[in-house]
């Protein structure tokens, strides 16, 4: 059951990733800009296999939500650092019953990831990765 529901999560991480839309959020002359779109996105360490594998060794299913039968998309929104660092974790659209809160605590355990590049340098970018909690049928 558990490998139903990180399945689901993996391919919802892949499809979201590569449909981001192509305008940065601020001029490139800023010098603490916050990027939507780079030449180069951010990327979780091993890339998109290695985020499928964290997500299914840390994401709980919360109790409430499984009890409730509740279902759906939680997107969270961060900014990965010119270091790579993650910071300003938020849920720009949850579903509520755990599910929110438990995509904040997984998200502040990713450890830092490959930052962004823009015109050669790294930058901030502002990233959305989205979480789907499913539950499978076995």
């Amino acid at each position: 059951m558990q490998y139903i529901y990180t399945l689901i999560i993996f391919l919802s991480t892949i499809t979201y990733s590569f449909s981001q839309n192509e305008t940065s959020a601020v001029s490139p002359e800023s010098t603490d800009s916050v990027y939507v779109t780079v030449e180069r996105m951010p990327e979780f360490p091993g890339g998109i296999p290695k985020i499928g594998e964290f997500l299914q060794n840390n994401l709980r299913y919360p109790k409430a939500a499984f009890k409730a039968n509740i279902t759906g998309k939680v997107f969270g929104t961060f900014i990965v650092g010119e270091d790579g660092t993650i910071r300003d974790i938020e849920i720009t659209q949850g579903i509520g019953y755990g599910c929110d809160e438990e995509v904040i605590r997984v998200i502040k355990l990713m450890p830092k990831w490959i930052p962004g590049m823009q015109g050669g340098k790294t930058v901030a970018v502002r990233y959305v990765l989205p979480i789907n909690f499913s539950i499978g049928k076995k």
